[in-house]
């Protein structure tokens, strides 16, 4: 298979997915939260120093100075403000594909590249004006040149990898896994050779741990004190795995468990080392619900973990066919297996995988009688859209959704 006629493939159907629909689905969950928090720490827009619309930038500054060198390019509105995710996730797949063609060969770079290009999840956090694509890039990129460096033995590689890792708490606090992740995937997937390469790569590591340790016990824990302290909408350990299942895919998770015990049997430094990332991925979903509010937003960053090794199996297949019947059905059946999630694909693009806030908002408008009141849980994207509802006030879904319950109670007979 040609690298570069699968590396401009996997660009093409993923830049143009992200840019499908782009401005057409109105502002949703914390879209315009995040427009306002870029200007406060960039154009000193007044807001409370206490307060997390003050704090999260500060805490994140590479991540909303991305998003905002977008709103001065693009402009802020639906289409714009989501430009610089949208451009963040046209990079990663083919970035990914280009990185693996070496380590994991060519089928199986370009299966990762497109399960990457045609992820719902990766299509939805490439389509909002949020900073979750920018980390899922920053991420992916570092993980993917360790492997090509661990691969090579290249300590030049490695420390572009070390030194990612090192700056990408700014980008996510949970990146701040990015470099103990290096130290134990270099112990686990680089055996140690007469030129000491495994030693260097352990060093470089321990630097970026150490930079991390300072970054975030200086920097971010001070800010991340009380961080969302009570809220309710958290979700708990069991939902979070299984929301993490459903947002990597059905058929992408059993690919992946097959891909990792073909990897253990046929290459086991591989094997070690993809190990930790697709393990952290799940850590993630199982540690971080029982230490703060969770939102399965949080492990998307690490999805490279679980998606390698299904393109691994889907690569190792493909050339079982090729030695079978050819080019043609190897190619066929990398298609047909990405493309395994394409009814979750089609159903976001029903709705853009968003609240329209847009036409609910002319609705509750419309209908709004003199004296009468109005609640919601996102009045702000309302307001928004009608400027005669910035008097909604908002509501927490959490005690919603328990005062609807015990309604719901109080009704049975």
């Amino acid at each position: 298979m040609s690298r570069w006629l699968a590396v401009v493939g996997v660009a093409v159907v993923a830049t143009g997915l992200r840019f499908a629909g782009l401005g057409h689905w109105s502002v949703s969950g914390d879209e315009l939260a995040t427009t306002r928090e870029a200007r406060v720490l960039f154009d000193g827009l007044p807001a409370d120093p206490a307060s997390q619309t003050a704090r999260l930038p500060r805490l994140i500054p590479a991540g909303y100075l991305v998003q905002y060198l977008g709103y001065r390019t693009f402009g802020t509105d639906e289409w714009g403000s989501r430009v610089p995710a949208a451009v963040a996730g046209s990079i990663l797949p083919p970035l990914i594909a280009w990185l693996l063609w070496r380590p994991l060969g060519g089928y199986a770079a370009t299966a990762t590249g497109l399960f990457l290009a045609v992820s719902p999840e990766a299509v939805f956090q490439s389509q909002q004006n949020r900073f979750y694509m920018s980390a899922g890039l920053v991420a992916g990129g570092c993980v993917a040149a360790a492997a090509v460096a661990v691969r090579d033995r290249h300590a030049g590689t490695f420390c572009v990898a070390g030194a990612t890792a090192a700056i990408a708490p700014l980008f996510h606090p949970v990146l701040a896994a990015l470099a103990p992740g290096l130290a134990a995937a270099t112990w686990l997937g680089m055996p140690a050779g007469p030129d000491h390469a495994r030693r260097r790569f352990l060093v470089i590591a321990g630097v970026a741990v150490a930079v991390v340790v300072l970054v975030v016990a200086g920097y971010h824990l001070p800010l991340l004190r009380q961080w969302n302290a009570g809220a309710g909408w958290g979700y708990p350990t069991g939902l979070a795995v299984l929301a993490g299942v459903k947002r990597l895919g059905v058929p992408a998770a059993l690919l992946a468990a097959l891909g990792a015990v073909l990897m253990f049997r046929a290459d086991r430094p591989a094997f070690g080392f993809w190990a930790v990332w697709a393990g952290g991925w799940a850590a993630t979903l199982v540690v971080l619900p029982s230490a703060l509010a969770y939102q399965p937003a949080y492990s998307f960053p690490f999805l490279l973990g679980p998606v390698v090794p299904a393109g691994y199996a889907v690569g190792e297949i493909a050339r079982t066919l090729r030695e079978q019947s050819g080019r043609a059905g190897a190619v066929v059946w990398v298609a047909a297996a990405c493309l395994s999630g394409a009814p979750a694909l089609v159903s976001h693009y029903a709705d853009g995988s968003r609240y329209n806030h847009r036409a609910a908002a002319a609705v509750v408008a419309d209908r709004r009688r003199p004296g009468e009141a109005v609640a919601a849980v996102s009045p702000g994207n309302l307001a928004h859209y009608r400027g005669e509802l910035a008097d909604a006030a908002g509501l927490d879904p959490a005690v919603l959704t328990r005062e609807l319950s015990a309604v719901g109670r109080r009704g049975r007979p």
